[in-house]
């Protein structure tokens, strides 16, 4: 009985806009990468490249993730949290901007490598937010409201990649200005 009481009075460690602007933020980055998981492809298919480009991109974004599940505890316990956010979202916008560019076989492999890791880390995060944010009673309904939007974003930036022009790099340029403005808090 006390099990009980102790979980119904458990207060909230955050209020519903501190994860309001989690999810937000990733929906930001769910919309950018949207778009480059449309362009990409889009653009090796379209393009003469190597046959093997294709390929290498997929295996170098698992390996990448790979990485990023890797090396994100060791990171966040050295510098933190929200500097550690701070510096996997600037590597995906880096990545972002080596393929806006231009075509280069071996960058493009090496960028979705490093986004990859870097958006790995960006999750690891987030969900370390919110599993904070969030009062064990509601701590599943927080996570699922963050999949399912995050999910929808990257539909919402697919759908936008075919509604600009696709030549060029505007969806990358479009990717990088599309960042996490509202979440950056440490919890």
């Amino acid at each position: 009985m006390a099990a009980i009481e102790e979980i119904r009075s458990e207060q909230p460690r955050a209020s519903v806009l501190s994860i309001a602007s989690i999810v937000l933020s990733m929906a930001c980055v769910g919309i950018g990468n949207g778009m480059m998981f449309a362009y990409v492809p889009f653009l090796l298919a379209a393009g003469d490249s190597p046959p093997w480009v294709a390929g290498a991109a997929v295996t170098a974004l698992a390996f990448g993730g790979l990485a990023g599940c890797v090396v994100a505890g060791p990171m966040i316990r050295r510098v933190g949290h929200a500097r550690a956010f701070s510096c996997s979202m600037a590597l995906v916008l880096l990545s972002a901007f080596l393929i806006a560019l231009g075509f280069n076989p071996l960058l493009w492999v090496f960028a979705r490598g490093l986004y990859g890791a870097a958006g790995n880390i960006n999750f690891i995060i987030s969900l370390s937010w919110l599993n904070h944010a969030s009062a064990n009673s509601w701590r599943g309904k927080a996570m699922s409201v963050f999949y399912m939007t995050y999910v929808i974003a990257i539909g919402v930036g697919a759908w936008l990649f075919g509604q600009i022009p696709a030549e060029g790099n505007l969806a990358p340029l479009l990717t990088i200005f599309s960042p996490p403005w509202p979440s950056c808090q440490s919890a």
